[in-house]
């Protein structure tokens, strides 16, 4: 039993209860960096009246976990119980832990509520296991973690064919894995794995949220790589994940993307802000919310969510790089060189190609026009969305700019990239202007 994965479980389960108001994981880490470990300090911190506390030991097979409810304002401890217990029973751990905390705090629970905590997706401990790890570097969202959820996700289907959640999880893992890249597989890998296993979830995992997920997430992207239809279908299938599980922030989440490349802008920020109130913290979440704010002239609200973004992770490379960008149209050469130089250093896998193109945009916001060509010549033309032409915007090579929007694979990208701030220079161009003529936006 691993604590960010299992921890994250009982989380999960104790949202289900619709009498109980849980804090994600993601506000937990940061009131406890911001205001101390104190009872009281944290309860305010986090608006709550109860806190859990655990830690879990692990000496070969046997583990040790510890578990406390506290009531914050008063620093009184509620419940409290020790588990020693071998590794075939995570399942039992995380079951009493949810049930010992949710009376804690509730008091008797209902026969629905006591059903609901103990639901398990598999009897197969170690396969529960295997696909809690795979959930923990899911959330990751690089091609290192990608690559070790489809691991873990694989490894449980194959000890328990008939669970449902983990086949679903290895198509979305696939599916995000087309943008992310998952480590040591050629892109056109990814995608055709990610449509075999899309199409196996929809056949034995129709009925799940997740499944719909994964199918409306693959559309998009391929809509998106001018591989599929428009993002009708995408939306559709979104829309039916939601449906199924309406307290799916990751869910909520791709939909808000759809409606955003849609140009739908306040529906997809009611949606992103809507993931974010199911799980507080979220740094993707808040990244592309961020990303909206900056297409929807609203640069302060978005320096605000990259700041929150890198105080709940300090390598995210994508919030640099786009706080490197503000720091670009505020004219600000200085900390948006900064700021790309971060995005560099924490970049990996498909990010280096974007975190190269926002370096070169901000050489060029501070004269260095021959070291910003020569790095913006480097970078590949299909890196982000669109990102590629922002460093000759800024050099005011607009022909090579329009050069690389029209040499992007689809209708769908050069739209998504034609709402940047930094290619509004371009617009009243007559080739910028027959490239956005379609585009939802310009309606």
């Amino acid at each position: 039993m691993a604590s960010p994965t299992s921890f994250q479980e009982i989380i999960l389960r104790l949202q289900q209860l619709p009498r109980l108001e849980v804090k994600s994981r993601y506000e937990s880490q940061r009131a406890r960096r911001g205001g101390g470990t104190a009872p009281a300090a944290l309860g305010r911190s986090l608006g709550v009246r109860y806190l859990v506390n655990g830690t879990v030991q692990r000496a070969g097979e046997r583990v040790v976990v510890r578990v406390e409810l506290t009531r914050a304002d008063r620093a009184v401890g509620i419940w409290s119980e020790r588990y020693d217990q071998t590794s075939a029973n995570v399942l039992d751990v995380i079951d009493a832990i949810a049930r010992g905390v949710a009376t804690g705090v509730a008091g008797r629970l209902l026969p629905s509520e006591a059903t609901d905590l103990a639901r398990r997706p598999t009897a197969d401990p170690v396969a529960y296991e295997l696909f809690l790890r795979g959930n923990f570097s899911l959330a990751q969202r690089t091609a290192g973690g990608l690559a070790h959820a489809v691991e873990a996700y694989e490894a449980a289907t194959a000890r328990d064919p008939a669970f449902k959640p983990a086949l679903a999880r290895v198509a979305y893992a696939y599916g995000l894995g087309i943008v992310y890249g998952v480590a040591s597989l050629p892109f056109d890998s990814v995608v055709v794995r990610a449509g075999r296993a899309t199409a196996v979830a929809m056949r034995q995992a129709g009925d799940l949220s997740d499944t719909w997920l994964a199918q409306g997430w693959l559309l998009a992207i391929q809509a998106f790589l001018g591989l599929g239809p428009d993002m009708g279908p995408a939306r559709a299938a979104l829309a039916r994940a939601i449906a199924l599980d309406p307290r799916s922030a990751e869910a909520h989440h791709q939909f808000a993307a759809i409606l955003t490349f849609l140009a739908e802008d306040s529906l997809a920020e009611s949606e992103y802000r809507r993931a974010l109130a199911l799980e507080p913290g979220r740094a993707v979440t808040m990244y592309e919310l961020a990303e909206l704010m900056l297409a929807r002239d609203r640069p302060a609200e978005a320096a605000l969510l990259l700041d929150s973004v890198l105080a709940t992770d300090s390598r995210y490379a994508r919030a640099f790089m786009l706080r490197s960008l503000i720091g670009v149209l505020r004219g600000d050469p200085a900390g948006a060189l900064a700021d790309a130089n971060r995005a560099l250093s924490a970049a990996g896998g498909n990010t280096i190609q974007e975190a190269h193109a926002y370096h070169a945009a901000a050489l060029a916001a501070t004269g260095d026009t021959a070291a910003a060509r020569t790095e913006a010549d480097s970078v590949s033309l299909t890196a982000g969305i669109g990102v590629a032409a922002f460093p000759y915007v800024v050099m005011g090579d607009r022909a090579r700019a329009l050069a690389v929007l029209a040499g992007m694979p689809s209708q769908t990208m050069r739209c998504a990239a034609a709402r940047s701030p930094v290619l509004r220079a371009l617009r009243g161009d007559p080739g910028f202007e027959r490239m956005t003529a379609p585009c939802p936006w310009r309606r």
